[in-house]
């Protein structure tokens, strides 16, 4: 599988609470479909993830599907908290945007440059 650096949004924006980013191991477009069907998300003709977040048991199956994937992190809070794997940062309330950005990407799928 191919791995990608990735710098969440919250680390890209000037004065970010976070800096930092994680490398994720690309799941294969199998993969994918079998994590999007376990997640109850429809995929558009478009190819687009059509995703009813609302469904807190969507949610969780969404980061539980990444947290495999998600192979290293450097996420550091300017109050001097380190994230050092996606457990960690699983475990503090203030990465919850961040989780669940990283892993519709894992799950929904991106290309590398474009993330």
């Amino acid at each position: 599988m191919k791995e990608v650096q990735y710098v969440p949004k919250a680390c890209q924006v000037e004065g970010a609470d976070f800096t930092g980013s994680v490398v994720i191991s690309l799941p294969s477009q199998p993969q994918r479909y079998r994590y999007l069907a376990e997640c109850n998300f429809q995929v558009s003709g478009e190819g687009k993830v059509e995703a009813d977040m609302s469904q807190l048991a969507s949610v969780a199956k969404v980061l539980e599907c990444a947290v495999a994937h998600i192979k290293a992190v450097t996420i550091k809070h300017k109050d001097g908290t380190e994230y050092k794997s996606f457990e960690d940062m699983l475990d503090d309330p203030a990465c919850s945007d961040m989780n669940l950005e990283i892993a519709m990407l894992v799950i929904s799928g991106f290309r590398p440059g474009n993330g």
